[in-house]
């Protein structure tokens, strides 16, 4: 008995070993064991690799730990098992004083921009004790889907899209949120949901379209709507832009009753009339989009993001090509003058290039100051975030002020709102609409495809052809660690709006560095001495930096900063000196040129250094030590430039080199869809990425496929030496060892015998069998 009790308690403790796990990890630890060009890529590579991601921002990533998959980790946490035991909630951070958990459950993870949280409540009793915005955690993996990319983006002013602009209406949006709040209450609960989508539903008519559906769904027993509304494209008609808002409305139990009074002007009401407002608009003026443009309005949004996690999953399951998905949510609170106008834009990674390219559409179409808002990276909180998950390009609108005082209260009322700033909003947002669905054929990059033929010195590299590629190039190279740098130098500099300043520092030199050796010195302007000087402390590690920020920059850059500076080095604004300098006096790096101002910023082509973000590129490995002659020569070749307050890749720097296999570096291949690569050694890995020119130029590389070249089949054969009979067999170039097996059946299975690194092996004729296998090991 006492044995079969051991082994009862043995396997109950292997069964809970072998229990699938909710975890988090660093996304440091991710990009380190997942090298890649962007956190996008690292991630699908860890997806790749067996973990189910199931949400990240900058910081962590939650996924599932099923298989115990390589890599491990140095530093995870275990969140809770998988399935979870209790329900998992991703719960706002926005108002903290207004979070209030106290018996309702524990915190388990701080993220960028919400909590996650564990709760013994359902998600309907929890959303009875406290006012916090949340979603239940989705247990389903993230997708990962083949990164399409955008056509290179015209900068041409267009006066078709000026009158679309134009055409937006104050009177007519202060008609629709007035007509919304008009309702009382929206809240998914309140029964009177049919009625809400019947209203957008007709709006949608009365411009014009023909055949707008209500797509129905139920939460909780109650019946709820998304309103669709499709503008069909001329040229990619199977191609789709979702424009979306939610028209539901909540208040909080402290504020009032939401089944009588929810008036949601700002939340949502906004959101939706400005689906509404651009639909409107695009039939007045006959617009006919290249792509298809699905204008929706989301029902129960407020209790879960329910109405678009109904469609994003409907249109994965029917794989319908989604283009973009832009999302409104409030859109009109605002105190500053119309000088002073700002909007938000919440970016998602994947969908980065997106945020960069309608910012600069906002700013040549409307008057709005704009920036993307990396504290909300990856957002949680909207309609936007369900799309994300399925692997969709997002764009998400949002005003630049959120009133605590208003915010999901009776007081959320058009009276209290600026219509005029919810309008020019609009404006931009329907320059942005019409461009990308405007945008030609997306499918611009080849689908790079497993490599074939693979032999020790050769393979074939596959990718799937583009209908309108002209021709394709592809690049064959290895990755290698970069050379150990030769100092400390600056890896990032970050010039943005009010206090957003940074610079990081980046150690490649092979070992530790003890800071306190070094400073940094600011000149202002063409001051010819140091302005202010900041002496470091602390060590850093090889392949690590170290950031230093404005203490009053924001949180998203604050949190990532070793060093928080008020003013002093960070007073930079753009046509200032920055020098990174050894006690002894030597300098390892510097930013512009020791006593030169060059007026507002230095620049080079279209790289400039005020309001960007500039990230040293992977194969620097060194700073510039001596002060140029003239103006900033490394400027251009040096740097890469991101829009201003960009910070997704401050706190981790990527070094390596890759070296192209010769005459495999831009190789041009025509319009074939495969190519020989020779020339290689054996048992090495190799990367291929191929590009096509569809009529604008090389641009857009495909993903990277990775292959490893086999060894060289070792030829066995026998001799008798010494009257011993040996086996023995040819080298196999770059091959550690070889495994021998015997068989007295050559179509049967063999044997092993053993492994050695030797070439040759005594048969003992005694028990000899009649046939060998000589197989090479790397």
């Amino acid at each position: 008995m006492p044995r079969f009790l051991l082994l009862c308690l043995l396997l109950t403790a292997v069964a809970l070993a072998a229990q699938p796990q909710i975890i988090s990890i660093p996304c440091s630890a991710v990009r380190d064991a997942f090298p890649a060009s962007s956190l996008r890529e690292s991630m699908s590579q860890l997806d790749a690799a067996g973990w189910d991601v199931l949400h990240y921002d900058a910081h962590q990533v939650i996924a599932v730990d099923a298989a115990r998959p390589f890599p491990t980790f140095p530093s995870i946490t275990i969140l809770s098992e998988y399935p979870p035991r209790q329900p998992l909630y991703l719960m706002d951070k926005i108002f903290p004083e207004r979070f209030g958990l106290q018996n309702e459950g524990e915190i388990l993870l701080e993220l960028d921009s919400a909590f996650l949280i564990r709760s013994h409540l359902d998600e309907h009793q929890l959303r009875q004790s406290f006012a916090a915005k949340f979603t239940p955690l989705s247990l389903k993996p993230m997708i990962f889907p083949q990164s399409k990319p955008l056509a290179p983006p015209s900068r041409g002013y267009r006066s078709d899209l000026a009158q679309l602009v134009s055409s937006v209406s104050a009177d007519s949006v202060l008609y629709k949120i007035q007509s919304l709040q008009d309702f009382g209450t929206r809240y998914a609960y309140a029964g009177n949901q049919l009625q809400v989508a019947q209203w957008v539903k007709q709006q949608f008519e009365s411009y014009g379209f023909a055949n707008v559906e209500l797509q129905p769904f139920v939460y909780q027993g109650y019946p709820q709507y998304n309103v669709i509304a499709t503008l069909p494209g001329t040229l990619y008609p199977d191609q789709y832009v979702i424009l979306g808002g939610h028209h539901d409305s909540i208040v909080s139990t402290s504020s009032g009753d939401p089944y009588v009074t929810a008036p949601g002007a700002d939340d949502n009401a906004s959101g939706a009339t400005a689906v509404m407002e651009i639909a409107r608009v695009m039939m007045a003026n006959n617009f006919q989009p290249k792509a298809s443009i699905r204008f929706m309005t989301f029902g129960c949004e407020e209790l879960g993001l329910k109405g678009s996690y109904h469609d994003a999953e409907i249109i994965h399951n029917q794989g319908l090509d989604l283009r973009l998905m832009i999302n409104f949510d409030m859109i009109a609170n605002n105190t500053d003058d119309p000088s002073q106008w700002t909007v938000r834009q919440i970016p998602y990674d994947g969908s980065l290039d997106y945020t960069n390219y309608a910012l600069s559409i906002m700013q040549q179409y409307s008057s709005l100051n704009c920036f993307a808002d990396d504290e909300w990276f990856n957002c949680t909180r909207s309609d936007s975030y369900p799309y994300w998950l399925k692997g969709y390009n997002i764009l998400y609108f949002f005003e630049k002020e959120l009133d605590s005082s208003i915010y999901h209260t009776i007081h959320d009322t058009v009276q209290n709102l600026d219509v005029d700033y919810c309008t020019e909003v609009i404006r931009s947002a329907v320059a942005c609409a019409a461009i990308f669905a405007d945008l030609e054929e997306i499918d611009s990059i080849p689908l790079a495809t497993q490599a074939t033929a693979v032999s020790p010195t050769s393979f074939t590299a596959n990718w799937e052809a583009l209908p309108n590629a002209l021709d394709y190039w592809l690049d064959v190279y290895q990755k290698e660690p970069s050379d150990r740098a030769s100092g400390l130098f600056f890896s990032e500099y970050l010039e943005g709006t009010s206090y957003n300043r940074a610079l990081e520092i980046f150690n490649g030199t092979g070992s530790t560095v003890d800071l306190g050796d070094y400073k940094v010195e600011y000149y202002s302007a063409n001051a010819q001495s140091p302005t202010s000087t900041l002496n470091l402390s602390g060590t850093l590690a090889n392949n690590e930096v170290f950031v230093i920020a404005h203490s009053s920059a924001k949180q998203n850059i604050t949190q990532r900063a070793h060093k928080l500076v008020s003013g002093g080095v960070m007073a930079f604004d753009g046509n200032d000196q920055l020098v990174l300098r050894h006690n002894d006096g030597e300098i390892l790096d510097i930013f512009g040129r020791i006593g030169s101002n060059p007026g507002t910023y230095w620049s080079s082509g279209s790289i400039i250094t005020r309001d960007r973000t500039l990230v040293r590129k992977s194969s620097v490995t060194g700073g510039v030590t001596q002060n140029p002659a003239s103006g900033f020569p490394t400027l251009g070749t040096e740097w890469d430039c991101y829009l201003v307050d960009t910070c997704s890749n401050l706190g981790h720097h990527v070094y390596e080199t890759l070296n192209h296999v010769d005459g495999f570096e831009n190789h041009p291949v025509g319009l074939a869809t495969s190519c020989e690569v020779g020339g290689l050694a054996p048992n090495n890995t190799y990367y291929y990425v191929v590009r096509a020119d569809v009529g604008y130029g090389v641009f857009g590389s495909s993903n990277e496929v990775s292959v490893e070249t086999s060894l060289f089949t070792p030829i066995p054969s026998f001799s008798m030496e010494n009257e011993n009979l040996l086996l023995k067999w040819t080298p196999s170039e770059n091959a550690a060892k070889y495994r021998i097996e015997a068989s007295d059946n050559p179509y049967g299975s063999f044997s092993h015998v053993l492994e050695t690194p030797d070439m040759q092996m005594e048969v003992d004729t005694a028990q000899a069998r009649k046939f060998f296998r000589v197989t090479a090991l790397p």
